[in-house]
């Protein structure tokens, strides 16, 4: 007889009502919690809403609250989880479309504001090298899947909507210190004030839940002093 697992999913629709709905399904060998909710929309609930895209913790959608805990879907294996009922909900201090998808436009718009790109000579005939020493500088902040866990977790962004955020100021870091970029510096300069670089308290949150790794918090840390060591060169 298959093993049952009990899994509890905050719900939420277009007319603003929120309730937690239970299911119960047989559980699999090496299950994610991303493959339980498409086994629940598939076969039991096809109202039932959420994110999805590579499930190789590569694309960033899947990143929800599991059991109180900010990570992605796909990356979540409920036998780590098990005996207690899975209780999971969509990303803190979003707003809720439906279920367990939320609204990412004010992200996203603060992501491009710092002109997370490269810019170099395009009329030039030769390659824009990087040296592995500059490639070492940037090797975490180049693996951000812009899942927003870290925006989601930081405290400051409950109540500071202009602070940039963790996931932002990690994008400034891999442009910002790519010396490919001939607009690295611009890039640092755009969060040189209170919300950006300087609005980071390093509490860390970010970094707890950063499923990459990237450790944001450091990255920040590295910004900051960067803009010092501009400023003293007057640049």
């Amino acid at each position: 007889m298959a093993k049952k697992v009990q899994l509890s999913i905050k719900r939420y629709n277009d007319t603003e009502n929120t309730w937690w709905q239970d299911y119960e399904i047989d559980l699999k060998p090496g299950m994610t919690i991303l493959e339980a909710l498409y086994f629940i929309a598939e076969n039991v609930d096809g109202s039932l809403s959420f994110r999805y895209s590579c499930r190789g913790a590569v694309c960033g959608s899947c990143a929800m609250m599991i059991n109180g805990t900010i990570t992605l879907a796909c990356h979540t294996q409920i036998s780590a989880l098990l005996p207690e009922i899975i209780k999971i909900e969509p990303l803190p201090k979003f707003k809720v479309l439906k279920d367990l998808i939320v609204e990412m436009d004010n992200f996203l718009e603060k992501y491009r504001s710092v002109d997370p790109f490269m810019l170099n000579d395009l009329h030039s005939d030769k390659e824009t090298l990087q040296t592995p020493q500059n490639r070492k500088e940037i090797v975490n902040s180049v693996k951000c899947i812009l899942c927003a866990s870290c925006h989601s977790a930081c405290p400051l962004t409950a109540f500071d909507e202009d602070y940039l955020g963790p996931a932002v100021l990690n994008a400034v870091h891999r442009f910002g210190f790519d010396g490919r970029n001939k607009d690295a510096g611009k890039i640092i300069q755009k969060v040189n004030n209170q919300n950006g670089t300087f609005g980071c308290k390093t509490i860390s949150r970010c970094t707890d839940v950063c499923p990459k790794e990237i450790e944001p918090s450091k990255r920040i840390t590295e910004v900051k002093h960067r803009i010092k060591e501009m400023s003293y060169k007057g640049r």
